[in-house]
Protein backbone atom coordinates (compact mmCIF):
# COMPACT_ATOMS: atom_id res chain seq x y z
CA UNK A 1 0.00 0.00 0.00
CA UNK A 2 1.19 3.55 -1.01
CA UNK A 3 0.90 5.70 1.75
CA UNK A 4 1.77 9.69 1.20
CA UNK A 5 0.46 12.84 2.78
CA UNK A 6 0.28 15.24 -0.04
CA UNK A 7 -1.48 14.75 -3.15
CA UNK A 8 1.85 15.82 -5.11
CA UNK A 9 3.36 13.02 -3.40
CA UNK A 10 2.29 10.85 -5.55
CA UNK A 11 4.04 11.82 -8.32
CA UNK A 12 7.08 9.09 -7.95
CA UNK A 13 4.37 6.32 -8.48
CA UNK A 14 3.08 7.49 -12.08
CA UNK A 15 3.14 4.91 -13.96
CA UNK A 16 3.47 2.18 -10.89
CA UNK A 17 1.75 -0.53 -8.70
CA UNK A 18 -0.14 1.77 -6.07
CA UNK A 19 -1.33 -1.82 -3.93
CA UNK A 20 -3.48 -4.52 -4.19
CA UNK A 21 -6.09 -5.20 -1.77
CA UNK A 22 -7.09 -7.95 0.78
CA UNK A 23 -9.40 -10.79 -1.04
CA UNK A 24 -13.29 -10.10 -0.55
CA UNK A 25 -16.22 -13.11 -1.03
CA UNK A 26 -19.13 -12.00 -3.01
CA UNK A 27 -21.39 -14.05 -1.07
CA UNK A 28 -25.49 -14.60 -2.72
CA UNK A 29 -26.69 -12.33 0.58
CA UNK A 30 -24.65 -9.50 -1.28
CA UNK A 31 -25.51 -10.04 -4.72
CA UNK A 32 -29.36 -10.43 -3.12
CA UNK A 33 -29.52 -7.13 -1.47
CA UNK A 34 -27.82 -5.45 -4.81
CA UNK A 35 -30.46 -6.76 -6.84
CA UNK A 36 -33.26 -5.26 -4.37
CA UNK A 37 -31.93 -1.64 -4.36
CA UNK A 38 -30.97 -1.57 -7.80
CA UNK A 39 -33.96 -3.32 -8.99
CA UNK A 40 -32.08 -5.56 -11.22
CA UNK A 41 -33.41 -8.79 -9.80
CA UNK A 42 -33.11 -10.77 -13.33
CA UNK A 43 -32.61 -14.49 -12.45
CA UNK A 44 -29.10 -15.03 -13.55
CA UNK A 45 -28.51 -12.73 -10.77
CA UNK A 46 -31.39 -14.02 -7.96
CA UNK A 47 -31.82 -17.52 -8.54
CA UNK A 48 -29.28 -20.79 -8.50
CA UNK A 49 -31.02 -23.09 -9.09
CA UNK A 50 -32.24 -21.78 -12.85
CA UNK A 51 -28.96 -20.37 -13.33
CA UNK A 52 -27.48 -24.39 -13.04
CA UNK A 53 -30.08 -25.77 -15.05
CA UNK A 54 -30.62 -23.80 -17.49
CA UNK A 55 -27.27 -21.59 -17.98
CA UNK A 56 -23.16 -23.32 -17.96
CA UNK A 57 -22.60 -21.36 -14.63
CA UNK A 58 -22.77 -22.88 -11.40
CA UNK A 59 -24.48 -20.23 -9.23
CA UNK A 60 -25.98 -16.74 -9.05
CA UNK A 61 -23.98 -14.31 -11.65
CA UNK A 62 -22.89 -11.73 -9.84
CA UNK A 63 -23.88 -7.90 -11.26
CA UNK A 64 -20.75 -6.07 -13.23
CA UNK A 65 -22.32 -2.48 -11.15
CA UNK A 66 -21.79 -4.88 -8.05
CA UNK A 67 -18.15 -5.42 -8.61
CA UNK A 68 -17.45 -1.55 -10.02
CA UNK A 69 -19.06 -0.43 -6.99
CA UNK A 70 -16.31 -2.84 -4.61
CA UNK A 71 -13.28 -0.43 -6.17
CA UNK A 72 -14.04 2.04 -3.96
CA UNK A 73 -13.71 0.23 -0.25
CA UNK A 74 -11.20 -1.69 -2.08
CA UNK A 75 -9.14 1.03 -3.22
CA UNK A 76 -8.50 2.11 0.29
CA UNK A 77 -6.30 -0.99 0.64
CA UNK A 78 -4.47 -0.06 -2.33
CA UNK A 79 -3.09 3.72 -1.48
CA UNK A 80 -3.90 6.71 0.62
CA UNK A 81 -3.57 10.23 0.50
CA UNK A 82 -3.89 11.66 4.82
CA UNK A 83 -4.04 14.99 3.92
CA UNK A 84 -7.27 14.83 1.58
CA UNK A 85 -10.37 16.07 3.57
CA UNK A 86 -12.44 14.89 0.44
CA UNK A 87 -12.63 12.18 -2.18
CA UNK A 88 -14.91 12.59 -4.75
CA UNK A 89 -15.33 10.19 -7.51
CA UNK A 90 -14.78 12.01 -11.52
CA UNK A 91 -15.46 8.93 -13.65
CA UNK A 92 -14.48 5.39 -14.81
CA UNK A 93 -12.94 4.93 -18.47
CA UNK A 94 -12.41 2.29 -20.41
CA UNK A 95 -14.45 -0.01 -18.21
CA UNK A 96 -15.03 -3.70 -19.41
CA UNK A 97 -16.33 -6.83 -17.51
CA UNK A 98 -14.00 -9.35 -19.00
CA UNK A 99 -15.28 -11.99 -17.23
CA UNK A 100 -18.08 -14.06 -15.15
CA UNK A 101 -18.33 -13.84 -11.17
CA UNK A 102 -20.20 -16.46 -9.58
CA UNK A 103 -21.46 -15.65 -6.17
CA UNK A 104 -18.79 -17.20 -3.82
CA UNK A 105 -16.00 -16.15 -5.36
CA UNK A 106 -13.17 -13.82 -3.90
CA UNK A 107 -11.93 -10.96 -5.61
CA UNK A 108 -8.98 -8.27 -4.96
CA UNK A 109 -8.46 -4.77 -6.70
CA UNK A 110 -4.64 -4.01 -8.12
CA UNK A 111 -4.26 -0.20 -8.66
CA UNK A 112 -1.63 1.37 -10.62
CA UNK A 113 -1.19 5.12 -11.09
CA UNK A 114 -2.01 6.14 -14.38
CA UNK A 115 -1.82 9.77 -14.33
CA UNK A 116 -1.46 12.73 -11.62
CA UNK A 117 -2.99 16.23 -12.70
CA UNK A 118 -2.59 18.72 -9.72
CA UNK A 119 -4.87 21.58 -9.41
CA UNK A 120 -4.52 25.24 -9.12
CA UNK A 121 -6.49 24.55 -5.71
CA UNK A 122 -3.93 21.92 -4.25
CA UNK A 123 -6.35 19.17 -5.14
CA UNK A 124 -5.80 16.43 -7.84
CA UNK A 125 -7.36 14.39 -10.82
CA UNK A 126 -5.81 10.94 -10.01
CA UNK A 127 -6.38 8.46 -12.16
CA UNK A 128 -6.22 4.41 -11.70
CA UNK A 129 -5.69 1.37 -13.37
CA UNK A 130 -7.99 -0.66 -11.80
CA UNK A 131 -7.84 -4.70 -12.23
CA UNK A 132 -10.68 -6.29 -10.03
CA UNK A 133 -9.10 -9.88 -9.93
CA UNK A 134 -11.51 -13.19 -9.32
CA UNK A 135 -9.20 -15.85 -7.43
CA UNK A 136 -8.36 -18.95 -9.61
CA UNK A 137 -9.29 -17.29 -12.74
CA UNK A 138 -6.86 -16.01 -15.37
CA UNK A 139 -9.34 -13.35 -16.38
CA UNK A 140 -9.77 -10.30 -14.15
CA UNK A 141 -13.62 -9.82 -13.26
CA UNK A 142 -13.26 -6.28 -14.71
CA UNK A 143 -10.62 -3.49 -15.81
CA UNK A 144 -11.26 0.26 -15.43
CA UNK A 145 -9.32 3.26 -15.13
CA UNK A 146 -11.03 4.97 -12.19
CA UNK A 147 -10.41 9.22 -11.97
CA UNK A 148 -11.08 10.52 -8.69
CA UNK A 149 -10.41 13.94 -7.03
CA UNK A 150 -8.71 14.17 -3.75
CA UNK A 151 -9.01 17.44 -2.40
CA UNK A 152 -6.67 18.13 0.41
Amino acid sequence: MVRVDMPQDLTPYVGQPLGTSAWRTITEDMVQRFANLTGDTHWIHTDSARVRAQTPFTGQVVHGFLLLALITDLGTECFDVTAAQQWLNYGVDKLRFTSVVIAGARVRLRMTLAELDMQQNGAARITAECVLEVEGQQKPALVARRIMLAIP
